[in-house]
């Protein structure tokens, strides 16, 4: 059986559109929880009048904390509750298509081998376009030796990787130890480890990104939009994984990668935080980095 998971904060706006659809999954004794992180809006007022007058199957399991404590503790809360062999993740404010999600499970279901398989995903725009979320660098790192992408894991991993699109055998998450509570950036962590103990494309897992699983909705609370927090997120990450002999690579190329993208978009506020929040190693290689990074795009820019 699977579960669908959906860690629920101050989306009351999107919530139920985001409910709608995952109820309309064809999937046999399916399981929705839903876990709201004491939402300050009136997310879980919505929610319970939802489940009162739509779920007619009794399949939705709602929780609410009575703290705020991060979507990661909500993904270990929900990890322990859960009895299903299969998991897919979701946002409050994302959108499934049904069909599709189908058939990801389908292809799961029938190789025992398959402990994840990662699904396409649409960024849904606030005008209403749609763009694909994984493109040329996403094909090219997937298709790397497990050997190389272990390194570019860390050094140049393509972001994002979405949780959203994506259905994991609960064994995988146990055998990773579930979401670290260390660390705020689930989605890098979780692929991360995941991707470091089954490395084995077409064994360990599929990389299926014509199967369009999620509408991946962006607005202005989306943590993307957020470039410092981006960037303290992803440097946590790697301060506490990167194997030590690629660590002061990778955490500098993070900096020169981020504080580019803040001069880029003159957001000098977020640069003058990334300057702050890193030491004078990462500074220096990382201005390195920012400079090749540049130069690299304006070569670009020049030959098309």
């Amino acid at each position: 059986m699977l579960t669908i998971f959906v860690p629920s904060y101050n989306h009351a706006k999107y919530i139920t559109k985001t409910l709608n659809k995952i109820l309309s999954i064809n999937i046999p004794n399916k399981r929705v929880y839903v876990v709201d992180d004491f939402s300050s809006d009136d997310s879980v007022e919505v929610v319970r009048n939802y489940i009162k007058q739509n779920d007619t199957r009794n399949e939705i399991d709602f929780v609410c904390k009575e703290e705020n404590k991060g979507v990661v503790d909500s993904l270990n809360v929900f990890l322990e509750k859960c009895t299903t062999d299969y998991i897919y993740l979701m946002s409050s404010d994302d959108i499934v298509v049904p069909e599709n999600v189908l058939e990801l499970f389908g292809i799961i279901s029938s190789e025992p081998k398959l402990k994840y398989v990662i699904g396409g995903a649409n960024n849904l725009i606030l005008d209403g376009r749609e763009t694909p979320v994984y493109k040329k660098q996403h094909d090219l790192f997937f298709g790397l030796s497990e050997t190389d992408r272990f390194n570019e894991l860390y050094l140049n991993s393509p972001s994002p990787i979405l949780s959203q699109g994506t259905i994991i055998r609960k064994e995988a998450l146990i055998a990773i130890g579930g979401w670290d509570s260390d660390i705020i950036a689930d989605d890098y962590s979780m692929f991360l480890r995941l991707l470091s103990l089954y490395p084995r494309n077409g064994h360990d897992f599929l990389f299926l990104p014509d199967i369009i699983c999620v509408k991946y909705r962006h607005h202005d609370t989306n943590s993307y939009t957020k470039t410092l927090r981006q960037f303290l997120m992803t440097t946590q990450v790697l301060r506490k994984y990167a194997p030590k002999n690629i660590k002061n690579e990778a955490i500098a190329r993070k900096f020169g990668y981020y504080l580019a993208v803040s001069i880029r978009d003159l957001n000098f506020s977020a640069a003058k935080g990334i300057l702050g929040a890193s030491n004078f190693n990462d500074i220096a290689l990382g201005l390195y980095y920012s400079v090749l990074l540049i130069l690299k795009r304006l070569v670009n820019k020049c030959t098309r």
